[in-house]
C-alpha cells in the first residue's frame, strides 16, 4: 500500500468531478469508490481493507485518495496526523468555492442523504444552520488547511477554486499533473462533465418523514439499501427533487459574516486573490443597507 497524493476536498466544492477528471490520466489511480474515508472513520479496518480499492492500480502509477471527511471539521486532525505518519511525502489538493454557495450545496446534500444519519433536516436554511453546527464550521477554509500547513511545506499544498475550474478546467487540471509530477501536456475527455451536482439531490415529502420517525418503519428501511430506498421511495413519490427555496435571512447572514468573515479574507489573501472573489464584501454591505433602512 501507497499513498501519493490525498485530495481532502473541501466538500461541496467540486471533489467529486475533479477526482474524476484526474483518474483519466494514465498515470493516476483514484479509486472508483467516492470517499474511502480510511484516514478518518475507516482506519480500524485495517490495511487489507483500504488495499482492496487499490487492486486495479498499477505500481507505476500515484495513487490518490479523494476524501472530504479529510478536511471537515470533525476529521482534519485525524485525517493528517494519520496520513502523514503512514505516508510522510504525501502532497495534498485542496478546491475551495464561495462558502455561501458551498453552505447552500450542503443543506441540498443533508436534505438527499442525511436520512442515511438518522438526520431529518429543516426546511430552512436558517434553522438547518442552528440544527447542523458543522455547516459553518466545515467553512472554515483557513483554519482548516492551516491543519495540514502547520505539518507539510506549503510546496506540497495545492489549492484550486471552483469558479476557476469552471471557466478553464483544462488549465486547473494541468496545474494538478504539474503538481502530482506527472505528464501535464495529457488531454483528458469530458471537461464539461460535473458530478454530484445540486440538480441531482432529493428530499423526503412529509410523508416519508412521518414514515421514518415510525420505529417498525425504520426498522424495516434498515434492511433496505440506501440505494433501493431512494429507487422505490422516488417512484412512489415519497423524494421528490430538491425545489425548496434558500432564503437567508438577516441574522442568518450576520451569523455568517462573523463567523467566516477573517476565515475568508486570510485565505484569499494567502491564495491570491482579492477580498471580494467571493462577493462577501457585497454581502456586507448589503447587510449593513438592510439595517440602517429598518432602524
Amino acid at each position: 500500500m501507497k499513498l501519493d497524493f490525498a485530495i481532502p476536498g473541501f466538500s461541496k466544492c467540486g471533489t467529486t468531478t475533479l477526482c474524476s477528471l484526474l483518474a483519466e490520466h494514465d498515470d493516476i489511480f483514484i479509486p472508483e469508490v467516492k470517499e474511502p474515508n480510511f484516514f478518518t472513520w475507516k482506519y480500524d479496518q485495517g490495511w487489507d481493507w483500504i488495499q482492496t480499492h487499490f487492486n486495479l492500480a498499477s505500481e507505476h502509477q500515484l495513487w490518490g485518495d479523494g476524501s472530504t471527511s479529510y478536511s471537515a471539521a470533525g476529521g482534519a486532525e485525524l485525517a493528517c496526523q494519520r496520513i502523514l505518519k503512514d505516508f510522510p511525502a504525501t502532497r495534498f489538493i485542496f478546491i475551495a468555492r464561495n462558502p455561501v454557495h458551498r453552505l447552500e450545496s450542503s443543506f441540498r446534500e443533508f436534505h438527499h442523504s442525511g436520512y442515511q444519519y438518522g438526520l431529518e433536516v429543516p426546511d430552512d436554511i436558517n434553522e438547518a444552520l442552528q440544527s447542523l453546527p458543522n455547516m459553518i464550521a466545515d467553512s472554515r477554509y483557513w483554519s482548516l488547511i492551516n491543519v495540514y500547513r502547520d505539518r507539510v511545506p506549503d510546496d506540497r499544498i495545492l489549492v484550486l477554486f471552483l469558479e476557476d475550474f469552471k471557466k478553464d478546467p483544462a488549465g486547473e487540471l494541468r496545474k494538478c499533473f504539474t503538481f502530482l509530477g506527472v505528464d501535464p501536456d495529457v488531454r483528458i475527455r469530458g471537461l464539461e462533465r460535473r458530478l454530484n451536482s445540486g440538480s441531482t439531490k432529493y428530499t423526503d415529502t412529509n410523508a416519508m418523514r412521518v414514515m421514518r420517525r415510525n420505529q417498525f418503519v425504520h426498522s424495516c428501511l434498515s434492511m433496505v439499501s440506501n440505494k433501493c430506498q431512494e429507487k422505490w421511495a422516488s417512484r412512489l413519490g415519497l423524494r421528490k427533487p430538491f425545489t425548496l427555496p434558500i432564503k437567508w435571512t438577516t441574522e442568518s447572514r450576520a451569523r455568517l459574516i462573523e463567523a467566516l468573515g477573517d476565515e475568508i479574507n486570510n485565505f484569499l489573501k494567502f491564495y491570491g486573490k482579492p477580498e471580494e472573489f467571493w462577493g462577501f464584501e457585497t454581502w456586507a454591505s448589503s447587510l449593513a443597507r438592510n439595517e440602517g433602512a429598518a432602524a
